[in-house]
Order: C-alpha cells, then structure tokens, then sequence
C-alpha cells in the first residue's frame, strides 16, 4: 500500500479528478443511510406520541441521547478515523446503525420502562459518528479545489435525501399501515443497502487505483510533496475558529434540534393529520439542498467577498427574520399555515446552506494539516452537544409555554449565530485571511 501511494503519478492524480462523481456518489450513499437513520425517529414522532408508544418528553430524551452520542461520536470517532482506513470505519458505523435501527421496535416492545430505548438511541447516535469525519478524510485525500466542494456539496445533498427518505418512509408507513414497526424496519433495510452500495463503489475505484482509502502512516504518504501545516492554536486563533464553533453550534440546534421537532410543531400547532405532516416536512429537505447550492454561489458574488463567515452572518440573519415572522403570525391559526412553513422552509434552507460554508469551504483551511477527520469531527462534535442540549430543551420549553414562545427562543438563539459570524469575519479580516481557501 505505501508503495501504491508514494508511487502515485500526476497522470493518476488528474485521473482521481476526473472520477470524482463516483467517489461522491460512494461518500454520499453512506452519509444518505447515515441520516434515514438518525432521522426516522423525528420523522415518526406525531405518530409513536398518537399510538402512545412514547410520550413528547421520552423522545425529546431520545433525542438528546441520539444527539449527545453522535456529538461524542464525532470528537472520538474524527480522530480514530486518521488512523484506520476510512473506507472500512464509516461502513463499519452504517452497518452497526442499520441493525440497532431495525431492532429498536423489539427493545420498545420488550421493556416497560422507556430506559433501554433511550440508550439504545444513544449506541445509534455513536455508531453513526463513524461516518462523518473519516468520509471527509477520503474527499480531502482524493480531491481538492473545487473537485473537493462540489463532493462535499454531494454529501451534504445526500443529508438532504436521508431526511427526505426518512419523511417518505413515515408518510407511507403512517398512511397504509396499522404497525409502526415498519417504519423501522424499512429504514434498517435502506441503511444496509446504502452501506453495501458505498463499501462496493469506493472498493471498485480502489481496484482501479482511482483512488486511495489509507490508513495511520500510510496517510502520510499522501501529503509528501506538499506544504504541511500544525494545527496549532495561533493556526485556530488566525482563521476565526473559535468563533466559529459558536455560529457552528446554533447551526447544529436549528438543523438539527428545531428540524427534529418540525413534525410535531405542524401537528400540534395546526392540527393536521400524521401523513399529512410528513408530507408537508418531506418538503423541506429538497428546498435545504436547492439553499444549499444557492450558497456555493452567492459565495463568489462581490458583496461577500469569497468570505464564508459574511455569507453565513447574511444567512442567520435570514433565519432570524423568518423564526420573526412566524412567531407574529403564531396566535393567527391554521388559515397561515402555508406561510408560516414557507417561512421554516426558508430558516432551514439558510441553516443548511451555513453548514456546508462550514464543512465544503471553512473545514478545508485546515487541509494541510493533515489531521482534516480529527478536525471535522471536533467541529461536528460541538454541533451535535448543541443538538442535543436544544433537542431536549425543547420538547420541555414547548410543553411549559407552547410553541409559539418557542419558535421566538429559536430566534433568540439564532441572533447569537448571526453575532458570532460577524465577529469571525471580523476576525479573519483583521488576520488578512478573510477570503476563503480554494
């Protein structure tokens, strides 16, 4: 393998770049598994609460463990995924998800007490943390410039279409079917595919010598040649990244917290039907991907200045505004529901298009250093403490005060990203690395 790597001509490195449509859509078909997992249980939620298998306060704990697991995950998991060979790990945590998923109706079936379900949630939440990070370290060791972003462009579409088949899955399954282990057990069924897929695809290119899945020192090899970076605090301090996490945080509790609760808010504020719902959040994931790639070109447009953290600040703010309007139009009734959900689908469009300035552009500062899994994954970490904290928060502030004054908590949360994105850009400007890297 060493020898395959030091031996790696410019004619085979221009080759990489020319296929990497099949490496993104191998990266992006685990990460889709990944989130049909982690999103079935929101997706199913005004269903399980109906049927009385949960009540709202055991899935927001649910939740926070699922959360919090995959939020440890990701610190634990990016930095054990510059050591092991990425392509086996990340399949390794899909495989691991899919099961625990399909057998999760069993563990609520065979206990009285809500416990085991909680902690099985939270084995969910770790396994799935095994993807992230070491999937960025094959994009970072098999691309780069915009070879790079338009892949992570693909895997955070594929985010998008795991949320969107989890909805699909609870529509059909809350229409046809009395038995709501199904939900399950389909979501089980199409993680294991996607893992079969991914694992075959990215085991073809390597055959192929289009690419490389390298492991501990063998990584190394990759980088000779190249200017190397220490990820060192004066390299953090430079580039913003301590402010930074903050914005980074608040977009892990609106994409993911507020998002988790999004079905449960249509039906109780509303008073619409479970498939009903669903449908109406099926939605949202396919207007996330489309803000998504609205992003990657609103950030070459002069009035941004190349600079992730400005085109994220104008992005909070946009998400601000729209929690705004729909908490004024809160107390109106179910005759401004179509506008209020054009509203979150907007928030969640621009909290999307956030993350990936986050993880496609400002992540890949840091390429150079060598340590990009351990890097993404501690990113992500801080992401998903948020998600977990605001997961359960949530579910306890709707409970005590109803979901309109919670819908304006989400927007003072919000502020305190758009704050953070300022001073980051500020910072950056100050250290004269306001652009972003290519």
């Amino acid at each position: 393998m060493e020898k395959e790597l030091a031996g790696r001509s410019a004619e085979t490195k221009a080759l990489i770049q020319k296929n990497y449509v099949k490496l993104g859509l191998a990266v992006s078909l685990c990460y889709m598994g990944c989130y049909i997992g982690k999103t079935i249980l929101s997706a199913f939620t005004p269903r399980l609460t109906e049927l009385g298998v949960f009540v709202k306060d055991d899935i927001g704990t649910m939740g926070f463990a699922l959360f919090l697991a995959y939020g440890a995950g990701q610190l634990v998991n990016g930095i054990l995924g510059d050591y092991f060979n990425p392509k086996k790990y990340s399949c390794i945590g899909l495989l691991l998800s899919s099961v625990l998923v399909t057998l999760s109706p069993l563990v609520a079936d065979s206990f009285d007490s809500v416990t085991p379900s909680i902690a099985l949630w939270a084995v969910i939440g770790f396994s799935s943390s095994m993807l992230w990070g070491p999937l960025t370290a094959i994009v970072a060791d098999n691309s780069s410039g915009r070879a790079s972003r338009k892949i992570m462009l693909a895997l955070n579409g594929s985010l998008v279409a795991g949320n969107l088949v989890a909805y699909l899955i609870s529509a059909i399954v809350s229409a046809l079917f009395e038995n709501w282990r199904i939900a399950f057990y389909i979501s089980g069924a199409s993680m294991l595919s996607c893992m079969v897929l991914c694992f075959g695809i990215l085991t073809l290119l390597e055959k192929r010598g289009l690419i490389v899945c390298a492991a501990g020192r063998s990584r190394k090899k990759l980088t000779d040649g190249k200017k190397t970076e220490k990820l060192t605090l004066s390299l953090l301090a430079r580039h913003a990244f301590f402010t930074t996490v903050v914005y980074t945080m608040v977009n892990g509790f609106v994409r993911n917290a507020v998002s988790f609760w999004i079905p449960t808010y249509i039906k109780e504020t509303f008073a619409v039907g479970d498939s009903t719902a669903s449908v109406i959040t099926m939605i949202m994931p396919i207007l996330n991907f489309l803000g998504t790639m609205l992003g990657l070109k609103l950030l070459t447009l002069r009035i941004f200045r190349g600079s992730e953290h400005i085109l994220c600040a104008s992005l909070f703010g946009t998400t601000f505004i729209m929690f705004g309007i729909v908490f004024a139009l809160g107390q109106l009734g179910v005759f401004f529901l179509p506008l209020s959900m054009v509203c979150i689908f907007i928030a969640a469009a621009a909290q999307n298009s956030a993350c990936n300035m986050i993880y496609a552009v400002f992540v890949f500062r840091f390429k150079n250093t060598g340590r990009i899994s351990a890097f993404t994954g501690g990113l992500d970490s801080s992401a998903y403490l948020a998600s977990a904290i605001g997961t359960k928060t949530i579910g306890l502030v709707a409970s005590a005060i109803g979901w309109n004054m919670t819908v304006g908590f989400w927007g003072v949360v919000t502020l305190a990203g758009f704050l953070a994105c300022v001073a980051s850009a500020l910072i950056s400007r100050k250290n004269g690395v306001l652009n972003s890297a290519e």
